[in-house]
């Protein structure tokens, strides 16, 4: 971007870099570079996020994007892998492990793929895409329980949901998902007690796993509360990446958009976020 092109239409100067700008500003910017594939501006604005915010999960789903575009297999799967940790319900995150799995020789990749083609279609049975993809895999598209435990949550029929998934469960205690998707239905079901019994378990086994501090930041002691808030704030604070998660669809009434600071000390990143940050102003401005 050239300094002509930081100026606004009307021949004024280019606003001076801001020293901060608030994090929904940091992730538009991400995006838009992604979107015109300037994969290099959109690795330098992601590591200065991260810098700040390291385990911001909205980042990290931008990060499978931007490795993926990128041709960095490896990256993009172990991104993959981190989302799944606080989020094991995540179709972006199964669809990049499906699709890594199938550059890998077979007989490994070829089923590697096919577990995770399976999950996707079993969270989402009607989804044409994902159906089409697990037959390919050899798999069967006749409905089975947890493709119906699905449809229950989908459909918001949570206590029928809670049955299937405490019944899957207990045959398959490892699967995490599963009792994820028991919890969210559970919580939903207004069956507390047992939401807040089991949160507390999940969150003791796995620290990053964000519905589970969402549950106890609505239901848990002040205790409880205080440390979710505290944990939700390093995961998600301004509830993106909530939004998008399987059966919860809110934005947490405690959700802040917080500041982050861009270095003086870091002047491509400056750079970088200043030009996209006056394009944006150049697009809402009316003509004058």
């Amino acid at each position: 971007m050239t300094e002509a092109g930081l100026a606004d239409a009307r021949g004024a100067p280019a606003a001076p870099a801001p020293d901060s700008l608030p994090l929904t500003d940091w992730m538009g910017i991400l995006d838009a570079y992604l979107d015109a594939g300037q994969l290099d501006a959109a690795a330098t604005v992601l590591r200065g996020l991260l810098a700040q915010r390291p385990q911001h999960l909205a980042a990290y789903e931008r990060a499978m994007a931007l490795t993926w575009q990128a041709r960095q297999f490896a990256a993009c799967h172990s991104f993959a892998r981190r989302v799944l940790q606080a989020d094991p319900l995540n179709r972006t995150a199964y669809s990049v492990l499906a699709k890594a799995a199938e550059r890998q020789p077979p007989p490994h990749g070829r089923a590697a793929a096919a577990a995770a083609w399976q999950r996707l279609w079993q969270m989402h049975p009607f989804n044409a895409d994902f159906r089409a993809q697990w037959r390919a895999a050899g798999g069967t598209v006749e409905l089975d329980v947890p493709a119906l435990g699905f449809i229950h949550m989908h459909s918001h029929h949570w206590r029928e949901a809670a049955r299937v998934f405490a019944e899957l469960t207990r045959r398959d205690p490892a699967r995490e998902d599963w009792r994820v998707a028991w919890l969210i239905a559970t919580w939903r079901s207004y069956r507390r007690q047992e939401a807040l019994d089991a949160a507390r378990k999940l969150v003791d086994a796995n620290r990053h796993l964000l519905a589970g501090w969402h549950v106890l930041s609505l239901v848990g002691e002040p205790a409880d509360q205080a440390v979710a808030q505290t944990y939700i704030a390093l995961l998600d604070p301004d509830g993106s990446f909530t939004q998008t998660m399987l059966g919860l669809g809110f934005v947490p009434a405690g959700s802040t958009v917080p500041q982050l600071q861009a270095a003086k000390t870091n002047r491509m990143l400056r750079r970088y976020l200043h030009g996209q940050a006056n394009a944006g102003q150049q697009t809402r401005e009316p003509a004058s």
